[in-house]
């Protein structure tokens, strides 16, 4: 039997590995799935999250979970699969000979391909840095209005795992830095 092709894989923006269990399990079918969590995203992983919350923060670290779980697993060759933004941060990641291809899950077309008016966009970008800089970040996410409005048309199961798993800060920076590449 023909050993399974080795998938890394980027999770999109607000989720991570817990939330997509049903797709690893399901492309787990077909491939040896190797899900990154960004840092921040998971519980477990809340204390790499960088000082300042930039996409090149999160390329050097999909990078180096790459590069170390090819090292350990002596991966020969490999497909890189990105969820929206982990597409946008999968493309920005260098890849060698090893790498056989990269596959684009829902890919990010960005902030500009939402239907709202530039002056939504500027002042949502705005709301967002104002959070971030106020340090309110996490009393903002445990606040009621704020599961409600993450809550419109969620099942309360996945919130409930946003929110326990999400690190406020790592959520709310992530947003700040998508804003950003928005606005450029």
């Amino acid at each position: 039997m023909e050993s399974q092709e080795n998938l890394f894989l980027v999770h999109s923006f607000p989720t991570n590995s817990i939330l997509l269990d049903g797709l690893i399990r399901y492309l787990g079918n077909f491939f040896t799935v190797y899900p990154i969590d960004l840092p921040g995203f998971v519980r477990g992983n809340w204390d790499k999250l960088p000082e300042e919350i930039t996409l090149q923060e999160f390329y050097e670290h999909v990078e180096m979970e790459m590069e170390e779980t090819i090292a350990r697993k002596k991966l020969q060759h490999y497909l890189v699969a990105g969820i929206s933004v982990g597409f946008q941060i999968v493309t920005n990641v260098p890849h060698d000979d090893r790498c056989k291809g990269i596959i684009a899950m829902e890919p990010y077309l960005g902030v500009r391909s939402v239907k709202k008016s530039r002056v939504s966009k500027l002042l949502a970008a705005v709301l967002v840095k104002a959070i971030c800089v106020s340090g309110l970040s996490q009393a903002i996410w445990n606040s009621r209005l704020f599961k409600a409005f993450l809550s419109r048309g969620s099942p309360p199961d996945r919130i409930r795992t946003v929110v326990e798993q999400i690190n406020a800060r790592a959520f709310f920076g992530t947003l700040n830095a998508l804003l950003d590449l928005s606005l450029i």
